[in-house]
């Protein structure tokens, strides 16, 4: 096998092989098994390596009070630097490798050709002349494996069997007529030949290997970043851990947290050793920490000379008992705390501490509102304002059927109509004032689980309360009224068996939750058209049936179908579906 710069050879020479590649002119390739090198890719797993000795380096000791690693030494600085260069290296390392197979002038891979195989994943090509060929075998039935085997060298191929077998008759044709002797005939069978006859218009100068001073020096490149890199990382890291395990001291504020900081910590040693290990001792030594153990020592000492200091101490174990109390994320738990330490003398804190907890519940409502619609989130914004102010978590739905404007015209329409059945054919029977009570409690159940869902029944508590008056809504209090009626399509249909007159209704709905002072409640109307369910009369084709009961289903499959469609439009226009 012998190996041939692609550089080296000359300009017509280097586009004959360029167009045999691309099978743009003669030879064609036999066969193809595209792909670069792989070897520069070790890199990306030196940089992983990196990645992973960085972030072990940073998380060892990180902001551990219990730790000799809070603050690395100056000998881990030097193992920063490995790590970068590791992580930089491997990475341009391989990011060089990938930029050679990119720019090479034709696609990667190993190419058969009739004089042989080229090896041609970089720029170095290794050929493997056809009169050193031992073999071709063949594998498989439709897609064939292919293996050649020149000079010891084996070279594998994946092809359909046509091509398979056109690609060893070639070879061995080519290495038992040998090397043609017309340069012609040569050049169509060798990618590698100079061509006989070439274009006066083609460039003449030779292509040239271009490799970025980047690539050439990327291993220098990779030392120098490190070596700036590394110490930062290395002191960026110390002060982020020096800091955390102090946090996490004052967090704790005992004597053991500040003493451990004192052994290990650097940037706050002054601060600790001054002001809060005296601090947290003197706790410790008359009061224990606790707030009741603070107010017997005040009822003991009513005159104390450390007053001042005692009312802090007391003031920062209550904070602690709040802090308790917050992390339970619930307004019952802040009522509790305040019977409990009634004259606590944290109003503040304490309403800041409630108000989270309705920051908390706005943000879990952000997460699945509509997003479609920004009112819907500043509403909601608005009435948990209004609900944290009065201290009143209540909404109520109030329903209210509206008259309505065609049910006398469907009445008298059914009348007139030969299958009239009596008093049990009329709508206003199934749509009349009160006759949809049922299906407002199963919307109302609807929409209180949904909203009940949304939000903790002591931020917002969701009910079903009285029906709204007549009149336009006016809330009083938050409210979301729903209000309805059923109206007539204009469509009727007749039926025989069972026998009957039933008229096609769309029910209005237009919902509006609000609270006093509202200007942009939310809104929400549809108008739900429900044809006649002729599937639930067919039910009633066999048989007699019962006077009335084909009418109370029909209608009743209707009603229950619109509000049950409006629910879920309401619910919709307030949450994200999914």
């Amino acid at each position: 096998m012998r190996t041939v710069d692609f550089y080296g050879l000359t300009r017509a020479a280097q586009d004959h092989f360029i167009d045999a590649a691309a099978a743009a002119q003669p030879p064609v390739p036999l066969l193809v098994r595209p792909g670069g090198p792989t070897a520069h890719r070790i890199g990306w797993i030196v940089a992983a390596l990196g990645v992973i000795g960085a972030i072990l380096l940073y998380r060892t000791g990180y902001g551990d009070l219990g730790s000799d690693a809070v603050v690395h030494g100056v000998a881990l600085a030097f193992a920063w630097v490995v790590a970068i260069g590791l992580v930089l290296g491997g990475a341009l390392h391989a990011i060089a490798g990938e930029r050679a197979i990119g720019a090479l002038p034709w696609k990667a891979g190993v190419y058969a050709f009739p004089t042989g195989v080229v090896d041609a994943r970089t720029h170095l090509l290794r050929v493997a002349d056809v009169d050193a060929l031992e073999r071709v075998e063949i594998a498989g039935t439709a897609r064939c494996a292919v293996v050649i085997v020149i000079g010891g060298q084996a070279f594998s191929f994946a092809a359909d069997a046509a091509a398979a077998e056109k690609a060893k008759q070639a070879l061995e044709q080519a290495r038992a007529e040998g090397p043609a002797s017309n340069p012609m005939a040569r050049a169509s069978l060798d990618p590698l030949a100079e061509p006989r006859v070439s274009s006066p218009l083609a460039p003449t100068n030779p292509r040239t290997r271009e490799v970025p001073a980047w690539a050439r020096t990327r291993f220098v490149v990779a030392a120098v970043a490190a070596l700036a890199v590394g110490p930062t990382l290395w002191h960026l890291r110390n002060v982020g851990s020096d800091d955390r395990a102090f946090a996490e001291a004052t967090r704790q504020n005992d004597v053991a947290s500040y003493k451990a900081y004192l052994q290990w910590g650097v940037r706050h040693r002054d601060e600790v050793r001054k002001t809060l290990l005296p601090r947290a001792e003197l706790a410790l030594a008359k009061k224990q920490g606790t707030v009741d153990a603070i107010i017997q020592y005040q009822a003991s000492h009513p005159q104390s000379a450390i007053q001042t200091e005692v009312d802090a101490s007391l003031r920062a174990a209550l904070l602690v008992e709040l802090a308790t109390a917050k992390k339970a994320g619930t307004l019952a738990a802040l009522t509790d705390f305040e019977k409990r330490r009634p004259g606590h003398g944290l109003n503040a804190e304490v309403a800041a501490a409630r108000h989270e907890v309705y920051q908390a519940a706005l943000a879990s409502f952000r997460a699945r509102a509509n997003p479609k619609d920004p009112n819907v989130i500043a509403f909601f914004e608005r009435l948990l304002a209004s609900a944290e102010k009065r201290g009143d978590p209540k909404v109520e739905i109030r329903f209210r059927q509206q008259p309505s404007v065609s049910l006398l015209r469907a009445d008298k329409y059914v009348a007139k109509h030969p299958l009239f059945n009596g008093e049990t054919s009329y709508p206003s029977r199934y749509f009349g004032p009160g006759k949809l009570a049922k299906h407002e409690a199963s919307l109302g159940k609807v929409l209180v689980d949904a909203l009940s869902a949304a939000f903790p029944g002591e931020v917002l508590s969701f009910s079903i309360g009285a029906p709204a008056p007549e009149g336009e809504p006016n809330a009083a209090a938050p409210t979301l009224f729903l209000l309805h009626r059923p109206e007539w399509t204009g469509m009727a249909q007749p039926t025989q068996r069972p026998r009957g007159i039933y008229v096609a209704m769309n029910h209005h709905f237009d919902a509006q939750l609000t609270a006093p002072g509202e200007t942009r409640p939310i809104k929400v109307s549809a108008v739900i058209i429900r044809p006649i369910p002729l599937g639930v009369l067919k039910d009633y084709q066999k048989g007699f049936a019962k006077l009335g009961d084909p009418e109370t289903a029909v209608y009743g499959t209707m009603a229950k179908e619109s509000f049950e469609l409006f629910g879920a439009r309401f619910v919709g226009a307030i949450f994200e579906k999914k």
